[in-house]
């Protein structure tokens, strides 16, 4: 029983995600406006720059001393 309760899952949950695009594309935007679907898609976003070393140090190092001065001595 467990066997076929798995198999079931195993094809619907595919399904219900692929259900999502045009539920997206079609339904959304009757619910919601342009701008706030804009801002909702992950996909228009950029990545932040990657940090160098000597940033990550110095970033590191003042969360250090803000930490010291946190703590109760």
């Amino acid at each position: 029983m467990a066997c076929l309760m798995l198999q079931i899952v195993g094809v619907i949950f595919p399904v219900m995600i692929m259900a999502l695009v045009p539920i997206r594309q079609y339904i959304m935007p009757y619910i919601f406006s342009r701008h706030t679907l804009h801002e909702l898609d992950a996909a228009e976003y950029e990545e932040a720059p990657a940090i160098t070393d000597e940033a990550a140090a110095r970033e590191a190092a003042d969360n250090v001393e803000l930490v010291g001065k946190l703590s109760p001595t």
